[in-house]
């Protein structure tokens, strides 16, 4: 009976630009090997259990045509195959026969065989030259017609494998038992496990080497850091200060130049005025029959129609007059800008700046005090002019939606006039009533009954929405 030893079973996912390099390491094409591990002289002695013959892209293929179903071609990026590393600790191969060896890495072939199915294993290659013996076996993972290695390999067959596989193999006759629950977490290949345990020894290594020499430089760094940071600190305390005061004197050079600059430009503000409303459109209408159809209309709702434009004519005229009273606030508060900066610049002159960065305390005291009292009235006089031009911003706007809202609806009420005039063929009669609406200029008038013909009327229609009747053609 061999030692009880744990089953260490690992899967890494092959893609078509890695079939190549898994090919020549596990059929050991090439001579120079990076895995110091590897035994040349005994890599006669490997072999494949599957000997299916050609290069692994070939029989991959193969393999995935054979059963695909549909003509969908396959992502460059798919996973063409589901690796799996079948390996045990070094007392498990020990003292075992050679026969019982192979037959250990055979019964395991034969469960992927049974679980996955004889047609999808590419290869089950064994290593016999290497410190421990192990099996590379390639599943391609095929299900109804399909490749896809998230579906046959999910978390829960992942699980599966790691359970059931030792409990076969365990039923065989091996003394082998489930691997560590971490183990399913990442899957590594025999080469990458023990270049990184190569590299976890030469890190700890490293780490006692160098932790007494991290204590004493990060003592003698924290004292070098604590007086470079006192010595910046008053360093900074002083370009401050120098700063502050140059960038005072500065400031109010500056500002003197710019009122200075805005005064003699000279130029006038601008006055702002709102465009007037174009008077009613009225269309020229001919004297033609719609089919035959009777249809009568009240001047009743001819005359509404005509007010409710007259209604929209006055919204205007009143959203132009206080457009232009805004206007005149506006142009007169720039008017009393250029009047304060007139006299800010006399205020100036008596200002005797001798260069850009000195200004003698009393004469810069004096001078800013007139600044301070002239700024204030600026700053009022701008708040003002914010909030009009604010105010002519938004009202410009509402004028111009009102305008084309007039334009519009203006449009489409004598397009309807012109359609129902149409309809019942009263066009002469409906001219006639906007001619006397224009000169006698009244909106009430006695109803009166208009019909076009003797012929019997056809039954009313549903009566359509008013935004329908507003969207009719002309």
């Amino acid at each position: 009976m061999v030692k009880l030893s744990m089953l260490a079973a690992r899967m890494q996912k092959m893609k078509a630009n890695n079939l190549a390099g898994i090919e020549r390491h596990n059929k050991r094409i090439y001579k120079n090997h990076s895995n110091e591990d590897i035994d040349g002289e005994l890599s006669h002695l490997n072999y494949d259990l599957m000997n299916r013959q050609g290069k692994y892209a070939d029989v991959v293929k193969d393999i995935i045509d054979s059963q695909k179903k549909g003509n969908r071609a396959i992502r460059s990026d798919a996973v063409l195959v589901n690796e799996w590393i079948i390996t045990s600790d070094k007392a498990f191969f020990k003292d075992m026969a050679p026969e019982e060896r192979d037959r250990f890495f055979q019964e395991a072939t034969n469960w992927f065989k049974e679980r996955y199915g004889q047609q999808n294993i590419a290869y089950a290659q064994v290593h016999l030259d290497e410190r421990t013996p192990h099996m590379h076996l390639g599943v391609v993972p095929m299900r109804d017609g399909k490749l896809s290695a998230k579906n046959v390999f999910n978390r829960q067959e992942l699980r599966a494998v790691q359970d059931e596989l030792p409990k076969y193999l365990q039923g065989k006759g091996f003394e082998i038992h489930r691997g560590k629950e971490e183990s399913e977490r990442k899957h590594l290949s025999v080469p990458e496990y023990k270049e990184a345990k190569e590299e976890v020894k030469k890190v700890k290594e490293e780490v006692k080497k160098t932790a007494s020499k991290a204590s004493q430089l990060a003592e003698f760094h924290n004292n070098v850091n604590d007086r470079v940071k006192t010595l910046m600190e008053r360093n900074k305390a002083l370009e401050d200060e120098v700063e502050r005061k140059k960038a005072l004197v500065k400031e109010y050079v500056q500002r003197v130049e710019v009122l200075v600059s805005e005064t003699k430009q000279g130029e006038k503000p601008k006055r702002y005025r709102a465009p007037m409303s174009e008077p009613i459109y009225q269309p020229e209408v001919k004297t033609e029959r719609l089919r035959g159809r009777m249809v009568k209309m009240s001047s009743e709702d001819y005359n509404k129609m005509l007010a409710s434009q007259k209604n929209l004519e006055n919204n205007h005229e009143f959203l132009v007059k206080h457009f232009n009273l805004l206007g005149d606030m506006y142009y007169r508060s720039e008017k009393e800008k250029q009047r304060l900066a007139a006299e800010l610049e006399k205020a100036n002159k008596a200002i005797p700046v001798q260069n850009e960065f000195f200004v003698p305390a009393a004469e810069l005291q004096k001078a800013q005090q007139e600044i301070q009292e002239k700024d204030k009235q600026i700053q009022a006089k701008d708040k003002i002019i914010g909030e009009q031009a604010a105010q002519i911003k938004s009202m410009g706007k509402a004028i111009m939606q009102c305008a084309e809202f007039i334009r519009d609806m203006r449009k489409q009420a004598h397009d309807l006039v012109n359609d129902l005039a149409k309809r019942m063929g009263i066009v002469p009669l409906v001219n006639k009533l906007i001619h006397q609406e224009k000169e006698q200029k009244a909106q009430q008038q006695k109803p009166m009954e208009i019909e076009v013909a003797d012929r019997k009327p056809e039954p009313p229609k549903k009566r359509r929405s008013r935004a329908d009747d507003w969207g009719m053609e002309r």
